[in-house]
């Protein structure tokens, strides 16, 4: 798309009538597409509508589980942004065509430097009617649509009703707590007995030892912190163990106050962070802990270091074991060798012990349901994810009718209520140059095996990487993969190096 330095007309309300007014107003003025001049100040004006259209569409996708209007709704707003992206895209390309053509004939001619690129638009548009007529029809088209989109904004009232929602914040999930969900406990056993074992031998070595579990959503990493902080071993060999859930907690003296509590069992009413630090100096001085933090993500690492001095008065060997959906976390907190990235889920047959589990009561009776074509959906939908077969077992058990073909039609409710807020918040923790990379991959099948510079290649081809300052687009695309890896969202194979991708198309 072109470029453009004007701001977004959006004021700090974001009602979309701000946005989609001047838009009307563009549609009455439109002069005819005779004009040269008036088909370029369109384009011109359709490339800030196109970044504010943008603005409001990741506005929106932050947002919690949409209802059903606000969702058509969107989609609609997704849609006349890529119509619009489409137009700029080909202005663009007729730009750059015409710019070489002229290039290339002035070499021949005289060696003459090249218009300044307002005197070639103009020029552009002025010689090629039937690309001038093209455009303005299109616009006209987009912004007629605009329009009548802007309508069904004001209507749903954006901000009341069904539509309420807090803006700028990822998807949240329960808080969690140290008890194991037995019926989940698959697959994780060499993982569970590799960090018992370094916890017990390797960590004493330490004053303070930071082991973080990183992965995508929904793929057991809090049941396997579970798993070890139950452990016999590890509970015998701390005097104190403490476990907190960071979901929406962003702020330091809130953090060490569930510490302080978790650890004591006590409550912590200091109002003054100081207050509240030397209550756990006190606590942790001369005893070994072990204390987990469930789901760290990037905002806590602005705190990461005042907070971990806080932890400065345990004895030897004492431990913090934490899980982060976000692979650049791990990498900033961890102390150990290397951080645990659960990569793969568990397997497929354990996804289907765990959804039996949860779907049939000891006595219940199967006589007369489709079972291998349950078993296989099953299996499709979780890939790995011990999460989403406890959801979907418990769905299966809730249903009075016990219809298979019925319950696999319901399914949908079961994960966009259950299974995509979660996943969801794992896609909008990445910024906004990778999701593109990674919503593009779906478009290949499940399990495809990429091949790391050729998907590069691609993402070029489709415009994803944002090259600045002379520096190589292959390094950049690099780093972008890199990323995505340290984030969970490819397995990389340690045998012929190639990529798959996680299963996006079904998250987003």
């Amino acid at each position: 798309s072109s470029s453009s330095s004007s701001s977004l007309p959006l004021n700090r309300s974001g009602k979309m009538e701000n946005l989609f007014s001047p838009l009307a107003a563009l549609r009455r003025q439109m002069a005819p597409s005779s004009d040269p001049a008036a088909v370029k100040a369109d384009l011109e004006k359709l490339d800030r509508w196109w970044r504010a259209i943008q603005s409001r569409i990741k506005e929106l996708e932050v947002r919690e589980a949409l209802p059903e209007s606000e969702r058509q709704y969107l989609s609609q707003l997704r849609e006349i942004a890529l119509d619009a992206e489409d137009v700029l895209d080909e202005w663009s390309y007729e730009l750059l065509r015409d710019k070489m053509e002229a290039g290339v004939a002035g070499k021949r001619k005289r060696g003459g430097e090249a218009p300044p690129p307002d005197q070639q638009a103009f020029r552009l548009l002025a010689d090629d009617a039937p690309l001038r007529d093209r455009l303005a029809t299109q616009i006209e088209g987009i912004v007629s649509r605009y329009s009548s989109l802007a309508n069904e904004d004001r209507a749903l009232r954006w901000g009341n009703g069904d539509g309420a929602r807090r803006r700028g914040l990822p998807s949240t999930r329960p808080p969690t707590s140290s008890l194991v969900d037995e019926l989940l406990v698959y697959d994780r056993k060499v993982y569970k007995d590799t960090l018992v074992k370094h916890i017990l031998e390797e960590c004493p070595k330490s004053q303070l030892s930071v082991i973080p579990i990183a992965g995508m959503g929904l793929v057991g990493k809090t049941t396997l912190a579970q798993l070890i902080y139950n452990d016999r071993e590890v509970v015998e060999g701390f005097h104190l163990r403490g476990w907190v859930s960071l979901t929406r907690c962003f702020d330091l003296k809130v953090l060490l106050q569930r510490v302080v509590e978790s650890l004591t069992s006590n409550p912590c009413r200091y109002g003054q962070l100081d207050a509240v630090q030397g209550a756990l100096l006190r606590c942790l001085t001369r005893n070994k802990f072990l204390l987990v933090l469930d789901d760290v993500c990037p905002e806590h690492l602005y705190f990461w270091d005042q907070f971990k001095a806080s932890l400065s008065s345990g004895s030897q060997g004492s431990v913090l074991l934490l899980t982060t959906k976000v692979g650049e976390v791990a990498k900033r907190t961890n102390t150990v060798p290397a951080p645990l990235y659960l990569f793969e889920g568990i397997s497929n047959e354990c996804c289907w012990l765990i959804f039996e589990k949860y779907a049939f009561n000891v006595r219940d009776t199967v006589e007369g349901l489709d079972m291998d074509g349950i078993h296989k959906r099953v299996e499709e939908i979780c890939d790995g994810m011990p999460l989403v077969a406890k959801h979907l077992g418990i769905s299966f058990r809730n249903r009075h009718d016990r219809d298979a073909r019925t319950w696999m039609l319901s399914m949908k409710d079961v994960i966009e209520a259950k299974i995509l807020p979660a996943l969801h918040s794992s896609f909008q923790l990445l910024p906004d140059y990778l999701k593109p990379c990674l919503l593009y991959c779906s478009l290949f099948p499940k399990g495809y095996m990429f091949k790391k510079g050729r998907l590069v290649r691609l993402w070029m081809a489709q415009g994803f990487i944002l090259s600045k300052n002379q520096t190589c687009p292959e390094d950049i695309g690099i780093k972008y993969l890199d990323e995505l890896i340290s984030r969970s969202f490819f397995l990389q194979s340690r045998r012929t190096k190639s990529l798959t991708a996680f299963p996006i198309s079904s998250v987003i």
